[in-house]
Order: structure tokens, then C-alpha cells, then sequence
């Protein structure tokens, strides 16, 4: 809870992601300015300057660049943690993350302070309006024994999403499986788990 506590002012940065999540964010105000604009100015341009010269890139273009990095390192699919460490550190440096870059975080702040437990960062596919989309967010404690793709298989679990709850879209950001919410909102969908940290 002190990780996700810690992680609550992160900006979510994917504004446009749907209508309702646009709605959300212009809604959302912070220090007079809606998260929305805030965004728009500052996280999708513009360039940072770097010392000693270099190519300047946007917040947005080196969170993008931390990901990709990560993902091409990760063997078998899988993020390590010291992959998900390069993501995190762009989540703190600038305060912006998305759904996969706040749930890299997520794990990695866990682990990092001494979280004993198996967490994993679980991509959940759906076709929307706009074709296939996604989202990401972490499980905590799934039985190692459990089907990837069936939640109620997958004993007593938790599932953080700080996204929704850091865009004001949910009260809270920890579900357990006794709340049953994300087992019926990932039924029938296409999971994908992206790290698996022990």
C-alpha cells in the first residue's frame, strides 16, 4: 500500500485513449489545470533539453523509448525486473506513466522494498471501436497452477490497477478476488502476461 500510496500523484499521460477516459481527464484538476491540458503541454512536447548537446526528445518520446528498451530485452516475453527498473525510472524522473509504465512500476517498487509474494503485469486484450486495444495491470499472488486466461482458476489474488484510480475513474486502485471485478471484466478476453517476478 506504501508503493501504490507513493505512486498516486503520477500523471496518467494516455489522455485520449477513449472518450470516456478524455472526459475523465478534462475533468480531473490539478493545481487549476485540468490533467487533460496538462498533458498536452508538457508531456507530449515540448523536448527536453539535454547538457552537452545530444538529440532532445519529449517526455512522451523517452517513456516510449524506455518500454521499447525494456521489451526488446525481456527473454521469452517476459520483463525482468531489472527491465521493468529502466520503465520506472522514467515514471519517476518526469511523473508521467501509462497502464504498462505504472504497473512496471508498480512491481518494481514492491520488489524493491522487500515484497515477497509472485507478481505479474498482465496485458488484457479487447477489441473496442477503434479495433484491438488494451490494458495492463499487476497480479499479485496467482496460483502458479492456474490458467493464464481464466481468473477463477487463479485462487486468492489481488489485482492493482493505479491507472483507473490515478485518472479518478475508480475509488480505489486494490481488488481482491473476493470482489470478483476483474475476473468478470477479463472473461473472455485474450490475456498476456508481459513480467512474471517471483
Amino acid at each position: 500500500k506504501s508503493v501504490c500510496s507513493s505512486l498516486a500523484k503520477v500523471k496518467i499521460a494516455d489522455v485520449d485513449f477513449s472518450s470516456n477516459v478524455k472526459k475523465y481527464a478534462k475533468k480531473k484538476m490539478i493545481g487549476g489545470r485540468s490533467l487533460y491540458d496538462i498533458v498536452k503541454k508538457e508531456w507530449e512536447g515540448p523536448a527536453n533539453r539535454r547538457q552537452g548537446g545530444g538529440t532532445a526528445l519529449t517526455p512522451y518520446l523517452e517513456h516510449e523509448q524506455a518500454i521499447q528498451t525494456a521489451k526488446i530485452g525481456a527473454r521469452g516475453g517476459l520483463m525482468s525486473l531489472s527491465q521493468l527498473k529502466v520503465v520506472a525510472k522514467k515514471v519517476k524522473q518526469y511523473g508521467y506513466a501509462v497502464c504498462e509504465s505504472i504497473a512496471a512500476t508498480v512491481i518494481h517498487d514492491c520488489k524493491s522494498r522487500g515484497f515477497k509474494g509472485r507478481m505479474e503485469m498482465i496485458g488484457i486484450k479487447y477489441r473496442g471501436s477503434g479495433g484491438t486495444t488494451g490494458h495492463v495491470v499487476v497480479v499479485v499472488n496467482r496460483n502458479a497452477f492456474s490458467s493464464l486466461n481464466n481468473a477463477k482458476t487463479w485462487g486468492d489474488y489481488y489485482v492493482i490497477d493505479m491507472w483507473y484510480y490515478n485518472l479518478g475513474m475508480r475509488n480505489k486502485y486494490l481488488h481482491d478476488s473476493k470482489s470478483n471485478f476483474y475476473s468478470r471484466n477479463m472473461s473472455g478476453k485474450t490475456l498476456v502476461q508481459l513480467a512474471d517476478i517471483p
